[in-house]
């Protein structure tokens, strides 16, 4: 009768074994590797089931060793142990899985709506982890600098956008970038160059700035700007300025009222001294005189020359007519 008891115990926890294991094929979604597991478990219990009914029906070939059915029945009792402490286990992996893939699908969606909206900005944007990679780039921003998102992915965009001959001001760019993850600082800059895929570059106007998650700095964002035309115009301003700056430093203007003789044309001073008014001109600005005289004066003056040279003129005037 104990014989009886203990195969018969033994079934039922091999039974119960195959059942769990049918419940881990449903809670890991592993249905093949479970359903193996669950048929060789159920058939050792329909084994055990016919060793018990023989034992009942006193038909056992052999005397009855309590040493090995003991032996038996720990090990149902083991495998039956190990499948229920072992369910919470992949349940648990299971729950996690799906809270992982609705992760992933909320950050695809999220990717997705985040391309849409930067796709119609007027600005490069692009992010980057705390390795400096790319993880992120927008039309704009592939289409100011040449490169694709796909080229660039994983790589460090510092290196490959903010490479100068000036080793010294990649350092100190270098050194501002990596300020926003030591101590999530913002960056600005509208002094920045970024070079395209074909070698050449051009001015940006640049707005970095940390993304804190869970209180930890996880990556920056980049937004920048094409300034090549705002610097061409400030540059045209400023050589514009300098030529007026220039021409105002040559130019001296005579102002105010005068006081000239009404007779001999003399102006006086500002100490009260009569000057000749050319003599005043040339003190007074850049102009420099020619002297000459003009036909009335010369015919005043000159009277004998003047008589001298009319026949001829009135000669000259006859022929060409």
């Amino acid at each position: 009768m104990l014989g009886a008891t203990i195969v018969g115990i033994s079934t039922l926890l091999q039974f119960a074994a195959a059942f769990v294991a049918l419940r881990l094929m449903h809670i890991t979604g592993k249905s093949i590797s479970w359903g193996l597991i669950s048929l060789a478990i159920f058939l050792m219990a329909i084994r055990r089931s016919a060793t018990l009914l023989k034992i009942m029906q006193g038909q056992q070939a052999q005397p009855f060793d309590f040493s090995i059915e003991l032996i038996a029945l720990l090990i149902s009792i083991l495998m039956f142990a190990g499948l229920i402490l072992i369910s919470p286990l992949f349940k648990s992996m299971n729950i996690n899985m799906a809270m992982l893939k609705k992760t992933r699908q909320e950050a695809i969606d999220n990717e997705r709506k985040l391309y849409n909206i930067t796709s119609s900005l007027a600005e490069g944007i692009y992010v980057i982890d705390e390795q400096g990679s790319l993880v992120f780039m927008n039309n704009e921003a592939e289409t100011l600098t040449g490169w694709k998102f796909d080229e660039l992915k994983d790589k460090d965009i510092h290196k490959t956008l903010h490479h100068r001959n000036n080793s010294s001001t990649e350092l100190t760019e270098h050194g501002q970038m990596l300020s926003i993850f030591k101590k999530g600082e913002k960056y600005s800059s509208t002094d920045d160059f970024f070079t395209r895929k074909d070698g050449s570059e051009f001015p940006v106007s640049i707005i970095s700035s940390p993304i804190i998650e869970h209180g930890k700095i996880t990556s920056a964002v980049t937004a920048f700007r094409d300034l090549t035309i705002r610097k061409k115009l400030e540059k045209d301003r400023e050589d514009l300025i300098k030529k007026l700056q220039h021409s105002l430093q040559t130019i001296k203007t005579l102002q105010g009222i005068l006081p000239i003789c009404a007779s001999c044309k003399k102006i006086r001073n500002d100490e009260g001294c009569w000057i000749q008014i050319e003599n005043y001109i040339t003190h007074h600005s850049d102009a420099d005189f020619s002297h000459g005289i003009c036909p009335e004066c010369a015919a005043v003056l000159y009277p004998e020359y003047c008589d001298a040279a009319a026949p001829s003129t009135k000669k000259n005037e006859s022929s060409n007519s």
